[in-house]
């Protein structure tokens, strides 16, 4: 083994300039694949960051239909439900809140969870302070605060009479950028939520997460099924929004990428030590006269290629830190999160560079066992075969066409993922690397002696260089296309991102309420006059109560009303982006535009027996039945996200 290690280094030391070469390439291509690792962890992070900031990290909430109280029988169900890994029981109640007992109250709703559990399904930090932490601790809305004169550490006062609590303020939240209402708000643990407006054992809602690897989507609508029939359980923004998908799509983009780079790499370290053997052949001949086995020639060219992988990782993978820390810096506002560090990605960094090394190091350590003394000896340069080429070209054409057949013989879309990952992409970049022998050759045949003549070099010198080494020269023009695709496929990375996410939260970007006035034309000729809106960029919309011969309510007893929201159809769907749960838009948009149809949210369908596309549906105003025709169930990650905070549900 001595012997083999000293081999090794005389190999990297003899050619120190190649050495260095080679282990930049692979250095570069480690940085690349551990810069991706952290800016794909921070940008997951950051855009769960984003969703947790506006509506949480639950993957399910679980309320009542009409968002009444309910029991606490209903959390025992839920968690003890399979696929639930964590519940937690939320309610917000309105109290009065005083700077000392008998001053001026102001009215706020309490936001109530477990403060042990909150950070991890509401992990809402306070603009100053920090979040509740337990019982005898409150956190105000800044409005809040200034209206009763307190500031952090005070004690406020919460309830009235007996139930009236002394609180210490840890906290101040900024108001909420899309609050359509003055509503004073704060933060309380349940115990004291519950104790100072006098409901002790009752919620608004609970918030799910699910197991590991369970399907949301699964999991809430066979909660459903199991809760009483006044509960409703629904899949969260967050899982409305698309992030989970996102977040899988990035780490399988990651992975891919990953590949494309250490296929580059190793294809670098393959020319480069290939050369290498090539070049010492005499030597490696002196050193098997000498009584040097074939497996430690073969082992010393493991031992430099295994050398230059572990070099390129340990100068690359503190460089990709460097590089992703680099980005979070430029792009504050797309990863709010900052930098995070995978430590899983930077290990799979560390071990594709040591892979690509030791991979590179196969062919030349197989070429250097078969090392023969006498020829060896006899021989001072040998060119390429026609035959070898050939080969090549034959095999590269095969790789090319095992990607082909892949793609065109799959029959749905995962069978085709999966094949197009595990045998498609491996298959298209071997063969197009081997076909860059023949490309190569074939271009230094008809392209060098024009390019030759325009750089006014000797003739044939040009041709003849690139010619006496295509397999050199066309897996190195190799590797310079698998960097090409590197960029292309980070680019569609990123414009799946906005397209598939952020496209999926659209939803207007303002919104003007008339509270105490009725907005007219007028009135809305005002503001797209303003130079940031512009003509034809307003959207009218108008909600009012109205109620149901059978949809709402319960039979026999009382029927309640529900909010309708009436808007200008062409406009809105602009401006929204909507998922359909039922029925398409191709249909549902003329009828809605001829008065004839209506949407309902999915949960609708859900509960409603007896409704569907299609059923026609009741609705009475002002004393008058009019009926219209369901053409679709519809949900938005955007609506959701409104729909937090306008309540128009309620």
């Amino acid at each position: 083994m001595r012997a083999v290690s000293r081999l090794g280094i005389n190999s990297l030391w003899g050619r120190r300039s190649r050495t260095l070469l080679l282990t930049a390439a692979v250095a570069l291509a480690t940085a690349l694949v551990a810069a991706l690792s952290c800016a794909t962890s921070s940008l997951n992070a950051g855009m769960a960051f984003r969703v947790a900031e506006s509506v949480g990290a639950a993957d399910i909430r679980v309320r009542h239909v009409t968002k009444a109280r309910f029991g606490e029988d209903a959390l025992e169900i839920v968690r003890g439900f399979e696929g639930v890994e964590l519940a937690v029981p939320r309610t917000t109640e309105p109290v009065r809140i005083r700077k000392s007992p008998d001053s001026e109250p102001v009215v706020a709703v309490l936001e109530a969870t477990d403060p042990r559990l909150a950070a991890i399904v509401a992990p809402l930090v306070p603009d100053q302070g920090r979040q509740v932490e337990r019982d005898g601790e409150i956190v105000l809305d800044r409005d809040t605060a200034d209206r009763i004169a307190v500031t952090l550490g005070d004690t406020v006062y919460v309830g009235d009479g007996a139930k009236q609590l002394p609180l210490r303020l840890v906290g101040l939240e900024k108001k909420k950028q899309i609050e359509i209402l003055d509503k004073p708000a704060g933060r309380a643990t349940l115990t004291d939520t519950r104790a100072a407006s006098g409901y002790p054992s009752t919620l608004h809602e609970i918030l799910v997460t699910v197991s590991r690897g369970a399907d949301p989507r699964a999991v809430s609508d066979a909660l459903g099924v199991a809760l009483p029939e006044e509960l409703m359980s629904r899949t969260s923004e967050r899982v409305t929004s698309g992030i989970s998908e996102m977040q899988s799509a990035n780490k399988v983009s990651l992975l891919l990428t990953s590949i494309l780079a250490y296929v580059a790499s190793g294809f670098i370290v393959l020319t480069g030590m290939t050369t290498s053997v090539l070049e010492r052949q005499r030597e490696l001949a002196i050193l098997r006269c000498l009584g040097a086995t074939r497996w430690q020639l073969a082992g010393a060219q493991f031992i430099v290629g295994g050398s230059l992988g572990g070099l390129g990782a340990l100068f690359g993978v503190p460089l990709g830190i460097l590089l992703g820390w680099v980005v979070t810096l430029l792009f504050p506002e797309r990863l709010p999160a900052g930098l995070v560090v995978s430590v899983s990605g930077l290990t799979y960094a560390a071990l594709g560079a040591m892979a690509s090394g030791l991979v590179g190091a196969a062919w030349p350590a197989w070429n250097a066992s078969r090392t023969r003394p006498l020829e060896a000896m006899r021989r001072h340069a040998g060119g390429v075969t026609t035959r070898a080429v050939v080969i090549a070209g034959v095999l590269g054409l095969l790789g090319v066409g095992t990607q082909l057949v892949v793609v065109g013989t799959a029959d749905d879309s995962l069978t085709l993922f999966w094949r197009y990952a595990t045998i498609g992409i491996p298959a298209m970049f071997l063969g197009y690397f081997l076909l860059g022998v023949p490309l190569t050759l074939g271009l230094a045949r008809f392209v060098a002696p024009a390019l030759g003549s325009l750089l006014r070099l000797p003739k044939g010198l040009l041709g003849g260089s690139v010619a006496g080494a295509p397999f050199r020269n066309g897996f190195t023009a190799g590797a310079l296309m698998v960097g090409l695709a590197l960029m292309v496929s980070i680019w569609t990375s990123g414009n799946a991102l906005v397209n598939q996410w952020l496209g999926a939260i659209k939803f207007p970007d303002a919104f003007v309420n008339g509270l105490f006035v009725d907005i007219d034309e007028e009135m809305r000729t005002r503001v797209e006059a303003l130079d940031f809106v512009g003509d034809g960029n307003t959207c009218a919309i108008t909600i009012i109560k109205v109620g149901s011969n059978s949809a709402f309510g319960i039979p026999g007893f009382r029927e309640v009303k529900t909010n309708f929201i009436a808007f200008e159809i062409e406009r809105f769907f602009r401006m929204t982006k909507l998922e359909w749960i039922a029925g398409d838009p191709e249909t549902a948009i003329p009828m809605l535009e001829a008065g004839t149809g209506v949407l309902v949210a999915q949960e609708f369908l859900e509960h409603r027996e007896g409704f569907g596309v299609g059923s026609m549906f009741p609705i009475t105003h002002r004393g008058e039945t009019r009926e219209f025709e369901v053409v679709g169930a519809i949900s938005s990650p955007g609506l959701d996200i409104v729909n937090k905070y306008f309540d128009f549900e309620e």
